[in-house]
């Protein structure tokens, strides 16, 4: 998984395998596939290592929490994010 400023703290499973999600603990979460480990989405997040990631059952949503830092980093925020596409994933 390169591409990633910080070391890999979290992965998750889209719901059908073809997707991992990893975070890292700069706060930022990139989306690959798996079939060719290319990158296809990043997220970031406001700072703090990415502590959780969960994909909904549906797939339609993931969601992150973020830990470590400082407030200012807004530290134990929930974050939800809209997965995209799977025509603007490739």
């Amino acid at each position: 998984l390169k591409g990633h400023e910080y070391t890999i703290s979290q992965l998750a499973f889209y719901p059908n395998g073809t997707i991992l999600a990893s975070g890292d603990a700069g706060g930022t979460i990139r989306l690959w596939d798996i079939s060719t480990g290319k990158s296809l989405k990043t997220f970031n997040t406001s700072g703090g290592y990415v502590s959780k990631l969960l994909f909904a059952p549906d797939g339609t949503t993931l969601t992150s929490t973020n830990s470590g830092g400082s407030l200012q980093n807004h530290v134990g925020t929930i974050f939800v994010w809209d997965m995209p596409s799977k025509q603007m994933l490739k």
